[in-house]
């Protein structure tokens, strides 16, 4: 009986684990945003890439992201969209 259980205790651990989509959409999002040194870098890394993140540590990454992001106007080469929506920013202001 105790077979059973353990596998279905599987099955909801790998339901709770963090999707590598959503690490590597993470990643992403660091090579946009304003990092101070290596280190800063480096923990965020391991943040991402941590065995025990959460959902809402995955929350609190995407928050901090963001709020670090460089704006479109100063980076190098934006994507397309980040272009667009920020050029309709203040061309088609709501």
């Amino acid at each position: 009986m105790s077979i059973v259980t353990d596998w279905i205790d599987d099955v909801f651990e790998e339901m709770e684990r963090v999707p590598d989509g959503i690490r590597f959409h993470l990643e992403d999002l660091l090579d946009q945003v304003y990092i101070e040194d290596n280190l800063d870098h480096m923990q965020f890394i391991q943040k991402i890439w941590c065995p025990d993140l959460t959902q809402d540590d995955v929350t609190e990454l995407f928050r901090q992201l963001d709020e670090r992001r460089v704006p479109v106007k100063d980076q190098y080469a934006p994507r397309q969209k980040d272009l667009t929506e920020w050029i309709r920013s203040f061309c088609f202001p709501d």
